[in-house]
């Protein structure tokens, strides 16, 4: 809807007309989500035969197509690096007649200006969400280079108003934000099969000028330092450092970006260090990873060489991502053994006995024996001065209970003491009771 036809209507049917709006945006989001899905899954499979494995089972008929907006932006990575270049199909062309995204780039525009509406945020968020699911064809990311119309006066260009949005002039919102670089990454960025073509390597050089002529590297730049809000900076900065990464494989715009200080004092590298917020270690192993090609194309130089000196804790953030990603599974039968030998040794025997009926474990539990010490007793143990040199004493003592320990006259046998019982903390362990002990083991043998 226009500016001028909302200001001839009244304040209920604007109210409906932007609900009509954002039902119809959510309904474009769904519908060119499971069709990227759709692609992917079945390029994921064509890709397997063709590399002689077994491809991954189709997704049941009955089951739903919806993913999350992080899954569809591999999605649609995955299908710019492997995809084919056919022109694009029948979903691709329709989008493009029906200009849809001249459209929904209006509405970004348009909907920034409506102050007394509460859902406007979810209306631009939703159809940049909705972009970000179009922006898989290289048809339609040529859309972003014509000229939309925002006012009665005004035309700006697709990336112009993305531009807008990165830099929060149209709505100061972080979820806009990152919705706004999904896209333009998604545009910008060059996959290897774009290059197989002249036409094709004309569209994206075309789409590069758009960004550098309408201030784009300026933008990304200062997005790159975001710190705030703390919850989503290290993704806006992931976000902008993949985009100048993909700005620069032209020579211009790299031309721009060796002249900026940024690349030659330690600024970058203080950047790489750590993340914003500690638990996002995932988002800066991929910050560091754009930053490492963006330095090295800028400065032609090996990031390998200033590791070392520049970024001491690269090594362990790629260490901590790699145990965050680690799946680490128990058998489950197991780790009920092990808190049921644990419950025993502690004397809850009832809530042992509990435990395994209702976890239903096998009978014959191998309970694993007590924490041992060793004692050796020769010449140079106060306790065991006057025992026999070759004398070894096995005992689950703990250390409390060794104190505990008399020997006042040496034992005449010259074998290793087996535990024949666990001694009470109350338990003073006499030569009496020792040599006992072992007149009962000779007896045994």
């Amino acid at each position: 809807m226009r500016i001028e036809e909302s200001e001839l209507s009244t304040d209920e049917s604007v109210f409906l007309q932007r609900e009509m709006v954002k039902n119809a945006c959510l309904t474009l989001k769904k519908y060119f989500t499971a069709h990227v899905s759709i692609i992917y899954h079945n390029l994921k499979r064509s890709l397997a035969r063709v590399n002689n494995s077994s491809p991954p089972p189709p997704t049941p008929a009955y089951k739903s197509m919806f993913a999350p907006s992080e899954d569809v932006q591999d999605y649609i990575d995955f299908i710019h690096e492997y995809g084919s270049d056919d022109g694009g199909n029948e979903c691709e062309k329709r989008a493009v007649l029906l200009n849809i995204t001249p459209l929904l780039v209006q509405l970004v525009a348009l909907a920034s200006s409506w102050k007394n509406y509460s859902n406007r945020i979810d209306v631009i968020v939703t159809a940049l969400e909705s972009l970000v699911a179009m922006s898989f064809s290289r048809q339609i990311t040529l859309s972003f280079c014509k000229q939309t119309e925002v006012s009665s006066t005004e035309s700006q260009s697709g990336i112009k108003i993305l531009l807008r949005a990165v830099e929060g002039e149209l709505v100061p919102d972080v979820t806009v934000q990152k919705a706004a670089l999904r896209v333009l990454c998604n545009c910008v960025w060059k996959s290897q099969k774009d290059g197989s073509k002249p036409n094709n390597a004309s569209n994206q050089v075309l789409l590069w000028s758009s960004v550098r002529l309408n201030n784009g590297i300026k933008i990304l730049m200062s997005a790159l330092n975001t710190k705030v809000p703390i919850t989503e900076a290290d993704a806006i900065r992931t976000l902008a450092c993949k985009a100048l990464c993909a700005l620069s494989v032209n020579e211009h715009i790299c031309q721009v970006l060796s002249k900026l200080p940024m690349f030659h004092n330690e600024n970058f590298h203080i950047l790489m260090r750590e993340p914003v917020l500690s638990d996002h270690i995932r988002e800066h192993t991929k910050f560091q990873k754009y930053a490492s090609i963006l330095i090295e194309r800028v400065t032609g130089k090996s990031f390998q060489m200033q590791q070392s000196s520049a970024i001491p804790m690269f090594t362990a953030i790629n260490k901590a991502d790699i145990i965050m990603q680690t799946k680490i599974t128990y058998p489950q039968k197991e780790l009920l053994s092990i808190i049921h030998d644990h419950l025993r040794s502690q004397g809850l025997n009832q809530t042992a006995d509990m435990l395994m009926s209702e976890a239903k474990l096998p009978q014959e539990i191998e309970l694993k024996p007590p924490a041992t010490h060793w004692i050796a007793a020769n010449s140079k143990t106060p306790l065991f001065k006057n025992c026999s040199p070759s004398l070894l004493v096995k005992e689950p003592f703990t250390p409390l209970q060794c104190k505990k320990l008399s020997v006042a006259s040496p034992l005449t046998d010259q074998k290793s003491l087996t535990p024949l019982r666990r001694p009470s903390h109350n338990t003073v362990c006499t030569p009496a009771s020792m040599k006992s002990n072992n007149d009962k083991l000779m007896q045994d043998n």
